[in-house]
């Protein structure tokens, strides 16, 4: 069965069925553009998101300043200085979209959606060799402190741009309480933890 916490997360409700290898079985769906995206996790909680080029949303004609614009409230100052670097309009344009992918993969990923205040979240992105197909990685900043347990892993599928953020189970908005009394292993050592977050991660293709 499929339900949905408050922050409209969905999750599968028949816990007692699952496995003993994926004691937080958890999964997250992104469409947008061309791609529509499926991440699922055994333990870690997990959003994803799929940010695609402003031509591939809509058939009306694109502003980039227009569209900075309607989103200036959503970033820290930090973030546009970061997206803004970028000389180009359309390097600007995959910045702009790299930060809204993490952003909506955090929120998704924890369960609150819409409800979380995106501006407490302030991400740096890097470029990254060492986890491909995914070329970036990504730290988050809540309220100034850094969440060190969450890892986000960003890939570019075609023009499109797609992050999936993991967590701790113990990070999870669940103001019903149906989606946490599924998850049958949330504690863990610094170690084991470690491992969780930083296990390899196949891509999309």
């Amino acid at each position: 069965e499929i339900k949905r916490t408050k922050g409209r997360k969905p999750f599968v409700a028949n816990a007692h069925e699952r496995p003993p290898h994926v004691p937080n079985f958890n999964y997250n769906v992104s469409h947008e553009g061309d791609y529509i995206i499926l991440a699922s996790e055994p333990v870690c909680i997990v959003g994803v998101d799929v940010a695609a080029p402003g031509q591939s949303r809509r058939n009306e004609s694109f502003s980039l300043d227009q569209i900075f614009s309607s989103f200036k409230d959503q970033f820290t100052d930090a973030e546009w200085t970061n997206i803004r670097c970028f000389g180009d309009e359309r390097g600007q344009e995959d910045a702009f979209r790299r930060n809204w992918s993490c952003k909506e993969a955090f929120t998704k990923a924890r369960g609150d959606g819409i409800g979380f205040n995106l501006q407490r979240c302030e991400f740096i992105i890097e470029e990254t060799e060492e986890a491909l197909p995914f070329t970036h990685q990504a730290r988050v900043h809540v309220d100034g402190k850094e969440l060190e347990d969450w890892a986000f892993y960003l890939q570019p599928l075609g023009d499109h741009w797609v992050t999936v953020a993991r967590g701790p189970p113990s990070d999870v908005v669940d103001a019903y309480g149906e989606f946490t009394k599924t998850l049958r292993k949330v504690a863990f050592s610094k170690q084991a933890w470690e491992q969780e977050i930083r296990a390899g991660q196949p891509g999309f293709a």
